[in-house]
């Protein structure tokens, strides 16, 4: 048996590795494209996701596009997105501290991606 051990430390060796990807839902495309061009809906995806994760998913629906990446506020963190609009004004959950910084960046933005549930409810209480 060979030995592990290189000096006193232990020694080891990458045997392979491996990722799995989802396929997206039937539909998904279509709907997409419907949503834009016949509705005239601006289109946002709100994701668990890694930002990496969710940026290629958003460009395999079409959410975006290679054009669409450059901007600052196209793709965000749900952190970075919460410390910007300084999350909710009241403990009812209903408002948020800075409308116009939301109102801002959601003109721009198509993709935030490692939201939680309460980030999802801050986009909520800031379209109200």
């Amino acid at each position: 048996m060979k030995s592990f051990l290189a000096g006193n430390q232990l020694k080891f060796v990458l045997i392979g590795a491996f990722a799995l990807r989802d396929k997206l839902r039937k539909g998904v495309k279509q709907a997409v494209t419907f949503c834009r061009e016949y509705a005239e809906m601006n289109v946002r995806m709100i994701s668990g996701d890694h930002i990496n994760t969710a940026r290629a998913v958003a460009e395999e629906c079409k959410i975006i596009d290679g054009n669409d990446q450059q901007g600052g506020y196209t793709c965000m963190d749900a952190q970075e997105f919460e410390g910007l609009i300084g999350g909710f004004a009241d403990r009812e959950k209903t408002a948020i501290k800075k409308p116009q910084v939301f109102q801002d960046i959601m003109s721009e933005m198509k993709v935030l991606a490692r939201a939680r549930p309460d980030h999802k409810l801050m986009v909520v209480a800031g379209l109200k």
